[in-house]
């Protein structure tokens, strides 16, 4: 058989000679006298391809026919008119309203053959190209799923160890998911103040992929006190190596020191900065080398500059999204109407003054990139939350008494309750500070998904290779979350100290099968791995490698990752 052709004419005879002939063409015919009876099939069989006639007894076949398009959606059902007429003007209505093509009456059969075969061809075509798109649109949620997730981590990682904010105010906003501008502030050892502000080469995903290293080796180097310049070409080394050619961080430095007396200022490619000082004058900072990664070292004599401060000055670092911004009419905002708008404000006013007048003049108008704005006031409120340890390193204090917390649940309730939030309150409640919440949150979240989704529900983690799959898998997740009625996850948190350091010790455990870590009683583990992915439609659900991806991010959150048992208990201890 074809499919199904609808054949609607008043007449019972051309009718019944048409459903014959397509009948032996192997269609399947349904049939219709009018045009309420047609729309009534055309809902109930969804043709494949119409037969109407022009004039109907109730409507006239172009009504029916434009009736017929907006039922049909998406899908393309071609529709062939059967008409006596012969006036152009009769023949450019039938195509306004949605005909594909005509047969005159009486039908000759061999055309009929014909445009059966042709109209067959265009809609096989149209066919191909809507699963084409459909294919495509998978595939792009799936991409901007995935993406807003590596994005929450990527700014996670980044953005959320950042200290002193408030009292500094910063403002970025991305052209795209990704952000390619970046903004990190850390405590040196002597209580300082380091901020570094960034812009990468372009924007989206490939402009941020450089931000993790380098907000990494800045932390990193400014806690084991590090000179600003030391940070900064430790920074240039890794990203030359790192990025590929063409791609360069355009970056601004400041080390404030405690007393607030001086700082060292950098300026390697961004727009001036500008310290605004509260006797109503203002330095501006240029671009003093090239940006970092562009050379493997710096040019020799460049270093950062030494700058007096007052109480109250206010520095203002901005990327070139914010100069380059433009309106509606394709106006760029420009350096002269930045600097008109510091004129009319003190430095306190600085930072809210631009991002209004900013704001007000793209008045909504996309922008190609990504914009930047950081006001850092020369404060002592700046440094309030730093304290220095044995260590030399800025830290917050730790609970004084061991605690632990559990929580258990079962069947529905694995449904109906995130215990992720629930953890994240008990945290603060012990007095966990907001950084380390941040990252305590990945490392539970991760474990939690692993137990519920390849544990509880024994999901198959291959089927989100494809763009079909990807969908498949969170419908099934879904579905089988809805039937669930067995089964449970158990979450504790322990906290004790350990050398004068606090340590949280977070185990979660499930009902699974487990899968074999190479670390238990089982001694083949590619056959274990086989033997765990079992009645998972020939595919694996674990493979090493698979298993290996989330463990090397939480390894880099935690001192200590393992799995226990058979592979359904997990274990992470995390140092404050």
């Amino acid at each position: 058989m074809r499919n199904t052709a609808l054949v609607v004419d008043d007449e019972s005879t051309g009718r019944l000679i048409l459903k014959a002939r397509l009948e032996r063409e192997h269609y399947r015919v349904v049939t219709a006298a009018d045009g309420k009876e047609a729309l009534e099939q055309f809902a109930l069989e969804a043709p494949d391809i119409v037969f109407l006639d022009v004039i109907l007894p109730d409507f006239y076949g172009y009504e029916v026919a434009r009736a017929m398009k907006r039922s049909a959606g998406e899908r393309f059902v071609p529709i062939i008119f059967l008409t006596g007429l012969s006036e152009e003007e009769a023949l450019a209505e039938c195509v306004a309203a949605g005909g594909d093509d005509f047969l005159s009456k009486p039908v000759n059969f061999s055309i009929l053959k014909s445009k059966i075969a042709a109209i067959e061809r265009i809609r096989d075509l149209y066919e191909s190209g809507r699963l084409q798109r459909a294919e495509l649109a998978d595939l792009h949620a799936r991409m901007q799923y995935e993406q807003q997730i590596a994005e929450r981590i990527l700014s996670g990682a980044v953005m959320a160890r950042n200290v002193a904010s408030p009292p500094i105010q910063s403002w970025l906003k991305s052209a795209s998911t990704f952000n390619g501008d970046l903004f990190i502030s850390a405590y040196t050892p002597a209580g300082g103040l380091s901020v570094l502000m960034g812009d990468f080469t372009g924007h989206g995903l490939a402009a941020a992929l450089g931000a993790l290293p380098a907000a990494e080796t800045f932390r990193t180097m400014t806690a084991k006190g590090f000179s600003l310049s030391e940070v900064l070409a430790e920074i240039n080394l890794s990203l030359h190596r790192l990025l590929p050619t063409g791609m360069f961080l355009a970056a601004a430095a400041l080390r404030i020191e405690a007393d607030l007396q001086t700082a060292m200022v950098w300026n390697s490619g961004l727009p001036d900065l500008y310290l605004c000082r509260t006797d109503g004058s203002r330095r501006q900072i240029a671009s003093q080398h090239p940006p970092l990664a562009a050379l493997a070292g710096f040019i020799p004599g460049c270093e950062p500059e030494l700058l007096l401060l007052a109480s109250g000055d206010v520095f203002l670092l901005c990327s070139d999204g914010v100069t380059e911004a433009c309106n509606a009419a394709g106006e760029p905002f420009g350096e002269e109407r930045l600097e008109g708008v510091l004129d009319a404000c003190s430095p306190s006013e600085a930072f809210n003054s631009v991002r209004a007048t900013l704001t007000d003049f793209v008045a909504g108008t996309e922008q190609q990139d990504d914009i930047s704005l950081v006001a850092i006031p020369c404060e002592k409120a700046l440094f309030a939350c730093a304290r220095i340890d044995d260590d030399g390193q800025a830290v917050c204090e730790l609970p004084a008494n061991a605690w632990n917390w559990s929580l258990r649940l079962e069947g529905a309730n694995l449904a109906r309750i995130d215990p992720v939030p629930l953890v994240m309150g008990q945290l603060t409640a012990f007095g966990i500070s907001a950084h380390h919440r941040q990252q305590l949150y990945v490392v539970v979240t991760e474990l939690f998904n692993n137990a519920l989704e390849h544990g509880v529900l024994s999901l198959n983690a291959c089927l989100k290779n494809t763009a079909e799959g990807f969908m498949d898998y969170y419908l099934l997740r879904q579905q089988k979350l809805d039937e669930l009625v067995e089964g449970f996850v158990d979450v504790r948190l322990d906290y004790r100290k350990e050398d004068g350091r606090g340590v949280i010790r977070v185990l979660i455990e499930d009902s699974g099968r487990g899968f074999c870590h190479g670390v238990c009683a089982r001694c083949d583990v590619l056959q274990t791995l086989n033997e765990a992915n079992q009645g998972a439609g020939g595919l694996m659900s674990l493979s090493l490698e698979q298993a290996g991806r989330g463990l090397k991010l939480l390894r880099t959150l935690c001192r200590k990752v393992r799995y226990l048992g058979i592979g359904n208990r997990a274990e992470a201890e995390y140092e404050l």
